[in-house]
């Protein structure tokens, strides 16, 4: 066992410890993060306040998420967690805020499933690569079970986003108030001429030229970044994003964006969206021009 700073990129400065493999022992208590090296062999463990699931989103262990459940049965440290259980988190979160709202303590597998709209086993199996929740038969705490997946996703703290690109689309990004209350805020953003912006940004937010993308993101240690701006640009800003430390960002550019192993990119495309759908509205028409064989006219037949 060695001790060592924390992997390049994160701007926690804490030492973190590296154990040759995970083991029951390994889980401290207080929300402790695990991961796994890329190699597969170092497993670090980094202080509660390191970004380090964010910054490497390698293999992912959580101890004392359930209050001491957690042991090795629903943590394995040979299994990588799949990018769509971690996309399905959040509806998770949403789901369980409609019906803490309501008043609602308990939920069951089977009550979650249907609101969500997967099955019982699959909201079990994808629980299951952070830990045991809930009682058999008793089933989930809402409150319990929605702050310990926020604290999977890392939500505990707001998280600082740069906004590039202010046009249409990047104001109607800046007046959505839908960010705070979701552990996120625009804290700057970026355009080509910001002079021209300055009197239209809503709450302060101050706007910077899109050249002093990556002095200011690493001055701010901002990680997340939104990119609104046509796909000729998208790419250009991508880079400078990346330079300045960023290692998530949603994409709204009608545009693949290339980027480096250890950044993560969610794409945001209505085109694309709709033009996966009209396949199927194709099929449906289709379908309503053949006129189905009644009983009575099969048997004349």
């Amino acid at each position: 066992m060695t001790t060592r700073y924390c992997p390049e990129h994160c701007r926690n400065t804490a030492p973190v410890v590296a154990f040759c493999r995970p083991h029951k022992g390994n889980y401290g208590p207080g929300g402790k993060w695990f991961l796994a090296a890329q190699s597969g062999i170092s497993v670090y463990r980094s202080d509660r306040d390191c970004r380090c699931p964010i910054t490497h989103p390698l293999r992912i262990w959580n101890a004392g998420l359930a209050h001491g459940s957690m042991d090795r049965n629903g943590l394995n440290g040979d299994q990588m967690i799949p990018d769509i259980v971690i996309r399905r988190l959040p509806i998770y979160v949403r789901t369980l805020r409609h019906i803490q709202t309501s008043g609602t303590q308990t939920v069951s597998s089977d009550e979650l499933a249907e609101r969500i709209g997967v099955t019982a086993a699959q909201i079990r199996r994808d629980l299951s690569y952070f830990g045991r929740f809930g009682k058999q038969g008793k089933g989930y705490e809402v409150a319990t079970l929605l702050q310990q997946i926020q604290h999977i996703l890392n939500l505990d703290d707001h998280w600082d986003v740069a906004l590039v690109g202010f046009g249409h689309l990047g104001r109607a990004i800046a007046s959505y108030r839908g960010f705070e209350p979701s552990s996120f805020r625009i804290s700057v953003i970026f355009d080509r001429a910001p002079e021209r912006a300055q009197d239209q940004a809503e709450g302060g937010i101050e706007i910077r030229r899109s050249s002093e993308i990556p002095q200011v993101i690493r001055d701010k240690g901002i990680q997340i970044g939104i990119v609104a701006v046509p796909a000729n640009d998208a790419q250009e800003v991508t880079d400078l994003l990346i330079q300045g430390g960023v290692h998530a960002i949603l994409n709204y550019a009608p545009v693949t964006l290339r980027v480096p192993a250890g950044v993560w990119v969610r794409e945001i495309d209505p085109i694309s969206a709709m033009q996966s759908m009209t396949y199927y509205l194709q099929q449906n028409a289709a379908q309503s021009r053949v006129t189905p064989r009644t009983p009575d006219a099969a048997s004349e037949s």
